[in-house]
């Protein structure tokens, strides 16, 4: 989780948040993959597919290879491969509870970046100081939202939603810093979504077959 906040956070000082966004949305294919490795999960081709098309929509965002390419793009990659990581070992620890997970999560990450102070240490001012204060609120409020809506409906229910962070970001970017996305990044972005829409609708159709077996 560390990783992903380290390298999602880099990513923003090059690229706009609604790209930044979109490319960190290679996530949930990650996971897939690595649940297959690590997990022992099955994944059908529908959903192999799906994630192949996903794929495709964060190339589409990147345009490796073109003039608008931009080497700062794997940053949020990196950032998605470690939020998989963390996601697959989340799931190996589903034993324990969400506060539980939460608070392992902020303990170990408090360590790990109090021990990397003192090789890159600024010391803030009252604004960065507010504006870190109000980020950590925001997120705080956020992942406990997160907890509350698992707790009260499935996984395959709840997840679709996290593409709405696309048009957030967007609106949010073009907003504060005046960055309103391209068309390339818009088409890349709705490719991702519903690449991520039709997985999950993969997997509530799976878990009504094995609840309800014909």
């Amino acid at each position: 989780m560390v990783g992903s906040s380290l390298m999602f956070i880099e990513g923003l000082r090059y690229l706009p948040v609604a790209d930044a966004t979109a490319i960190f949305f290679v996530s949930p294919i990650l996971i897939m993959a690595l649940s297959v490795v690590f997990l022992g999960e099955t994944v059908g081709w529908r959903r192999w597919t799906a994630a192949a098309v996903g794929l495709l929509g964060v190339l589409i965002v990147i345009r490796p290879g073109t003039g608008a390419f931009q080497a700062a793009a794997f940053l949020p990659v990196l950032g998605a491969a470690s939020w998989a990581v963390g996601a697959v070992v989340t799931r190996k620890m589903s034993g324990d509870s969400a506060l539980t997970m939460l608070a392992y999560s902020a303990v170990i990450g408090s360590l790990v970046l109090s021990a990397a102070l003192p090789f890159g240490w600024v010391t803030p001012g009252w604004r960065e100081m507010g504006l870190g204060l109000c980020m950590g609120v925001l997120f705080s409020i956020g992942q406990c939202f997160v907890v509350l809506a698992y707790r009260h409906g499935s996984a395959s229910l709840i997840a679709p939603f996290s593409y709405v962070q696309l048009i957030w970001s967007g609106a949010l970017g073009y907003l504060v810093f005046g960055s309103l996305p391209d068309s390339w990044t818009m088409t890349g972005a709705c490719i991702i979504a519903m690449s991520g829409l039709y997985t999950a609708y993969r997997e509530r159709v799976r878990a009504l077959q094995k609840r309800f077996p014909a």
